[in-house]
């Protein structure tokens, strides 16, 4: 089956991108977002058309029950190991973490209108100092976790860090010693009221 990869297909970084997809979906009646449709195609597409530019490989942290809708636009699949009760974002990113073996570029699937300089933000703050374990955008004094990059050496520590208990990611970020990146532009809305046969960016909130 032909991958429905999106138009830019550049490789410019070492990093892997993971687009979080496996949420329950409660402000959408319990639909799955990152199939939602989103000016006349899924939300997944717009996402991984935003952030593949930046990415050697594009992974899908997505419900398992769904994984062949989102398998043409990854480039790898990812499932929570979590139990059935909700884990959060941080479930998502410790189920990659084995198939993460560089840094990674994290984004949520419902911010379809993330202005892409904020990756460039990134990007460039960890191509400057090495040192640092991740950078996270802060947007209007408020930081964003799930618009961030993170080093393969926090990656390690994963499951180090979920067996002690944590659960939260802006968390984790704020005792890992991140750093952020200040970025004020629109665009980090994210898509809470949308129903499946429709769409607008009046559903962005």
């Amino acid at each position: 089956m032909q991958k429905a990869y999106t138009k830019a297909v550049s490789y410019p970084s070492s990093c892997d991108g993971l687009i979080l997809a496996a949420g329950r979906g409660q402000r959408v009646g319990g639909a799955d977002k990152g199939l939602l449709n989103y000016q006349d195609r899924p939300l997944i597409a717009t996402m991984v058309e935003l952030i593949r530019p930046y990415c050697a490989r594009v992974l899908i942290s997505c419900r398992p029950d769904h994984a062949e809708h989102y398998a043409p636009y990854a480039d790898l699949l990812i499932h929570d190991k979590a139990p059935l009760d909700y884990a959060g974002p941080l479930a998502g990113l410790c189920a990659a973490q084995p198939y993460l073996h560089r840094d990674c570029l994290l984004l949520p699937c419902d911010m379809p209108r993330l202005p892409p300089v904020a990756l460039s933000l990134l990007l460039e703050a960890a191509a400057a100092d090495s040192d640092i374990p991740a950078w996270v955008i802060d947007h209007r004094g408020q930081w964003q976790p799930l618009v961030c990059y993170l080093r393969a050496t926090l990656l390690y520590r994963l499951p180090e860090i979920w067996d002690r208990g944590e659960r939260s990611l802006l968390a984790l970020l704020r005792t890992a010693g991140a750093r952020h990146v200040r970025c004020d532009l629109p665009g980090f809305d994210n898509l809470n009221h949308l129903s499946p046969l429709t769409s607008s960016d009046e559903d962005l909130a």
